[in-house]
């Protein structure tokens, strides 16, 4: 007969053992964190001057970049991702339909924070592009202006009104262009391209660029696209200090606030 303190002795340690589980569990998960930003704690306490207030910045990168990558954590834990970067995690599951929630919150906190890490106050802000990638701009868009201007166009289009990200791509032809990914889309992949919102009529020009994606992806075409400007342009961005139809005005103030010493190391032709 087993004796009921021997019992109670194994109650316990079975408790124990449950517990140290769950809190390895928890460690585990807890393993992609809020990324440290250049003046972080500055930003906290007052915002990003000229461009976002406190609760803005709380908004935009504090409390959402931490949904996140919690929500990736929750997503990777136990399994092969759970220590992998967000990009890692992105180059592998961008393929898999199955894994599309994870790739999308991997997506989604790997673009905040190309967004994010690149913006200065623009009260203050003295950075510009580098000679080598001022002459790329000039090349593909004629000016700073005109790329500008163009940016702030493709961000207000009635048909970009679903969120997304503005990006400023360098081609694996080291061409410029720009494209507006909706949702969790990637410039990475032209599987996850998520250039268009199917929710709206297609035209001739977009059922051939979606067959030509298509034809990418079936033949696994290898992509060296690499996004040196991040906008976001979901609500959480700017609906804080913006407002509901501020997308417009916020832009222009990003525009002013962009770290090119950020954007500049992102520049393969540099």
């Amino acid at each position: 007969m087993i004796s009921s303190a021997l019992r109670s002795s194994c109650r316990a340690s079975a408790k124990l053992c449950s517990l140290a589980s769950r809190q390895s569990q928890l460690a585990r998960r807890s393993i992609h964190n809020l990324p440290l930003l250049a003046n972080q704690a500055t930003y906290e306490q007052q915002g990003i001057p000229g461009l976002y207030s406190k609760e803005g910045f709380r908004d935009v990168w504090t409390e959402y970049q931490q949904y996140l990558v919690d929500e990736l954590s929750r997503e990777t834990a136990e399994t092969e991702h759970e220590t992998r970067t967000p990009f890692g995690i992105m180059l592998n599951t961008a393929a898999s339909q199955l894994d599309a929630p994870v790739f999308n919150f991997a997506s989604q906190a790997h673009n905040n924070h190309l967004f994010v890490e690149a913006l200065n106050s623009p009260l203050t802000n003295q950075t510009r592009p580098s000679p080598k990638l001022l002459e790329a701009i000039q090349k593909y868009f004629e000016d700073l202006d005109t790329l500008k201007a163009d940016i702030i166009e493709l961000a207000t289009l009635p048909e970009n009104l679903a969120p997304g990200w503005v990006f400023l791509v360098e081609g694996d032809d080291k061409s410029l262009y720009l494209t507006y990914a909706f949702q969790a889309g990637s410039p990475y992949f032209a599987g996850r391209s998520q250039a268009f919102d199917l929710n709206t009529p297609m035209s001739k020009e977009i059922e051939e660029t979606l067959d030509s994606i298509q034809l990418d992806v079936l033949e696994k075409a290898p992509t060296y696209n690499m996004p040196l400007i991040a906008i976001n342009c979901w609500d959480v961005a700017y609906i804080t200090d913006f407002k509901v139809a501020g997308r417009e005005a916020f832009i222009e103030k990003v525009w002013k606030s962009l770290n090119w010493d950020v954007i500049n190391k992102r520049f393969y032709g540099n």
